[in-house]
């Protein structure tokens, strides 16, 4: 049985159908399309599947009887060239060959066993669970802006918010290597948002010390930011103001953060996080301008025709080049997407640990 196949079948069977966590089907065919995804879940009548077409605006959610689903699939297999389905226990990945069609001989596909399983949720119209939940008065989010007094999420601050709680999720996912005391740098952290959220999240679920600095060049906002920590966090964050490139820490680091720095800013970032020997490092790269100024239009004319080509092509460059910088170091490196494409285009973030911190002590 191809993947393909053995992807329909997955969604025909019941008792495998409960196993699937969710199946996305990206790259339309059409410029005009969608992605879209599907999920099975348990109604009053019994088993559907849910799909949920995901526009730039708004979403269109319809629920599909298993008997139908088979048409669906070849339809959606006919549409995308892309289809990633989650189980709970592995990974599979399909996508189309050049000539477009969906057969499973014109498809390449590949499967990955997961080491950490998930759970497939049969729940339908189940509220998004954040790992900072509205409703939760997070005293330096509320001086910052982000949240009320009674700890909801203003109007203004929604794509903050979840910027914030992706940030959350993906940190959090490499604290269970660390067994005792951390220190993370922030560098360039502008109005630490994302660093005053995570000494919350650090100071209600870390069961050991942690201590966070923040780095930045802006004289008033350090003053802000260190006026909060000293008010609202019992000293356990502090700022210092200044050029990343001349600060030095007092002590180890463990965990390095440099969002949205600009430039070669990014790469200062990372040599110093190479050089402290930080066990993590965070990054979410920006402006890479370096790069697209040694590139000359003679090196590759059709490309480097049209600016928005070369900036693009640039930037992919340059965080490849990071990537093996990493890798290199002995770091696995994960390359995800940070904030949804929709607030920012600058929404890859690259996520390093060192192959040997299995278990950090």
């Amino acid at each position: 049985m191809t993947i393909i196949e053995d992807i329909i079948a997955s969604f025909q069977q019941p008792e495998r159908l409960k196993k699937i966590v969710r199946a996305t089907f990206s790259g339309p065919r059409d410029a005009t399309g969608s992605k879209v995804q599907l999920k099975p879940v348990a109604l009053k009548d019994g088993m559907y599947v849910q799909r949920v077409d995901l526009g730039k605006q708004s979403s269109k959610t319809r629920h599909i009887a298993l008997e139908h689903i088979q048409g669906e699939l070849e339809e959606l297999f006919q549409t995308y060239t892309h289809c990633f389905l989650r189980l709970e226990e592995e990974e599979w990945y399909a996508e189309a060959r050049r000539d477009g069609h969906w057969k499973s001989q014109n498809w390449k596909g590949k499967k990955k066993r997961l080491k950490v399983p998930y759970t497939a949720d049969l729940a339908h119209n189940r509220k998004k669970k954040h790992l900072l939940e509205e409703g939760v008065i997070v005293p330096s989010l509320v001086a910052l802006d982000i949240l009320t007094k009674e700890g909801k999420v203003k109007a203004q601050a929604a794509a903050k918010f979840k910027q914030i709680n992706r940030f959350i999720e993906i940190v959090s996912s490499v604290l269970p290597r660390f067994q005792d005391s951390i220190t993370v740098v922030d560098l360039c952290c502008g109005k630490a948002y994302l660093t005053f959220a995570l000494e919350y999240f650090l100071r209600t679920h870390y069961p050991h010390p942690y201590r966070l600095v923040g780095v930045d060049q802006k004289t008033e906002v350090i003053a802000t930011c260190n006026h909060i920590a000293s008010t609202l966090c019992d000293n356990r964050i502090s700022f210092v103001q200044g050029s990343i490139a001349d600060f030095e820490p007092d002590g180890p680091v463990d965990i390095v953060i440099a969002l949205h720095a600009c430039d070669t800013a990014t790469d200062i970032a990372i040599e110093k996080a190479l050089l402290w020997g930080a066990k993590a490092i965070f990054v979410a790269p920006c402006c890479q301008h370096a790069l697209n100024a040694e590139l000359k239009k003679e090196m590759c004319p059709v490309l480097f025709k049209h600016g928005l080509f070369k900036e693009r092509f640039a930037s992919l460059l340059t965080d490849v080049m990071r990537v093996q910088q990493l890798e290199a170091a002995g770091y696995s490196v994960d390359v995800i997407e940070f904030v949804d494409p929709v607030h920012t285009p600058k929404n890859i973030l690259l996520r390093a640990v060192s192959v040997s911190a299995r278990e950090i002590h």
